[in-house]
């Protein structure tokens, strides 16, 4: 039993890769806002209250950083899912510049 658990762990640890200890997945939130900005990149807001673990300085924005990989195509997802009202799930890794908590990941949610 525990030798299935060691293992179950170590391979989680290779799947996801050696993130930061604050890094947070956040769920089933609803785009209000969408801002671009074409010197520094995506941001937006949802309708639900913000998650913001890292305490970055800016509490209201999330940030997608210019020139990302996908930036595109995360731009594109938000704007399906705030225009079809579907619920999205992304992942928080630090703060872009030391304010805005930074997305890295978007998918949208299961309905």
């Amino acid at each position: 039993m525990q030798k299935g658990i060691c293992a179950s762990v170590v391979a989680f640890v290779f799947a996801v890769g050696f993130s930061p200890a604050h890094a947070y997945t956040v769920s089933n939130r609803t785009i209000e806002s969408i801002h671009v900005n074409s010197t520094s990149g995506i941001y937006f807001k949802t309708s639900e209250a913000m998650v913001n673990p890292e305490t970055c300085t800016q509490d209201a924005w999330y940030h997608v950083a210019r020139n990302s990989s996908y930036e595109k195509e995360i731009y594109a997802m938000l704007l399906a899912a705030q225009t079809s009202g579907t619920k999205i799930r992304f992942y928080l890794d630090g703060c872009e510049n030391d304010i805005y908590p930074r997305v890295t990941w978007v998918r949208t949610e299961p309905s």
